[in-house]
């Protein structure tokens, strides 16, 4: 069995029809459509357009980038400290489950997670807290040790 996906025969006079070339139709109007749905989308997560992959006529400068991240990165700590909590209890319960021994709660009191930075600072941002760190090591020495360093700039 064949199947035909067009067929194209002569019509009850029997004159053959004729096919031409078919013109490209716009890709605009579903360009448009996925802009306004991105829009929408970063509306509501905080991102930017050029984030999701849509570029802007006009560049946005760094500070305008940082500005526009700025309600992202408070959202992200607050989920950090959210998250935070859920860990400890989940390792709570799996250290408890672990040694078969039912552990008190004020054991875990003095624990807390640590996260690296959220966004990784650009160049400017490590030459400045270099500089801090540098400045605070050499009025208290050795007052940040690596893993501070690593904690403040990520690297």
């Amino acid at each position: 069995m064949t199947y035909t996906f067009l067929r194209v025969d002569k019509d009850e006079d029997g004159n053959k029809p004729t096919v031409g070339q078919f013109s490209q139709q716009s890709m605009s109007p579903h360009i448009d459509h996925l802009k306004a749905i991105a829009s929408a989308f970063a509306g509501e997560t905080g991102l930017t357009l050029d984030d999701l992959g849509f570029s802007t006529s006009n560049p946005s400068s760094a500070d305008a980038i940082k500005s526009a991240h700025e309600n992202l990165r408070l959202s992200t700590r607050s989920a950090q400290a959210s998250f935070g909590v859920g860990l400890l209890n989940a390792g709570y319960l799996a250290a408890c489950v672990r040694d078969e021994y039912p552990y008190e709660r004020k054991a875990f009191y003095s624990t807390s997670p640590r996260w690296l930075p959220i966004f990784e600072p650009d160049v400017s941002q490590i030459g400045t807290l270099g500089d801090a760190i540098l400045k605070i090591n050499q009025s208290i020495p050795d007052y940040l040790d690596t893993d501070d360093v690593r904690r403040l700039i990520g690297i």
